[in-house]
């Protein structure tokens, strides 16, 4: 049979089990209020990017309607660009420097090499998303 030390021992033992454990309880709970506090705060941008997509495919179905062109020809590509219609999203957090750096970048060349003369004939348009993209292009 044990000793009244060993099960005093044993006692400690489970008491510190238990505090470990509900540590790591609560450790487990802050981690999922942060996981669906930062999937909540992705909301916004998917509804912006879905609220952009309807918005260009209504776009497109009025002037295919409009026009009588088909959109959907494979062809489409040789056909010479009227106006040019840029979609630049970026982060509107500070944490994301290097993909908002990335994505002004590209836009900015993509302007100066592929559509420097829609831009010179006003027929280049840019929608940008959350203020990071905003301010450079």
């Amino acid at each position: 049979m044990a000793s009244l030390k060993e099960i005093r021992t044993r006692i400690e033992s489970v008491q510190s089990t238990e505090q470990i454990t509900t540590a790591m309880r609560m450790v487990s709970a802050s981690k999922l209020r942060k996981a669906q506090q930062a999937l909540s705060a992705i909301q916004p941008y998917s509804d912006a990017l879905s609220d952009i997509s309807w918005e260009i495919s209504a776009f497109l179905k009025q002037e295919e309607k409009a026009s009588g062109a088909d959109f959907e020809k494979e062809n489409l590509n040789e056909q010479p660009l009227e106006h040019v219609l840029l979609l630049v999203f970026s982060s509107n957090k500070g944490l994301c420097g290097p993909f908002n750096i990335n994505a002004v970048k590209y836009t900015n060349e993509l302007i100066n090499n592929t559509y420097r003369q829609h831009l010179e004939a006003g027929k280049l348009h840019i929608i940008t998303s959350w203020e990071k993209s905003r301010r450079n292009p």
